[in-house]
């Protein structure tokens, strides 16, 4: 049986990694979110961070519906799915 962690958090944005968008790094974008906050385009969404040892989550507080799932080999990954400043 696989224990799932929950935490509430305020959600920023998720960016897919695309060459054609100018997201080729982690960096890249930490830059995109630096311009749209800079033109008031970015706002907080309440969400519910799940995880566990096959897959990360993140769930609409109110609706519960999927937002957002990466199934990862978490042991080998974690440093690359967040950064955190």
């Amino acid at each position: 049986m696989q224990e799932t962690s929950q935490y509430h958090v305020e959600h920023l944005s998720t960016f897919m990694m695309d060459k054609t968008e100018s997201i080729a790094t982690v960096d890249d974008a930490i830059k995109k979110l630096v311009l749209l906050d800079s033109k008031d385009k970015i706002w907080t969404q309440e969400m519910l961070l799940q995880v566990n040892d096959k897959a990360v989550r993140l769930l609409d507080v109110d609706t519960q519906v999927l937002q957002l799932t990466h199934r990862v080999d978490l042991h080998s990954q974690i440093p690359g799915l967040c950064r955190c400043t």
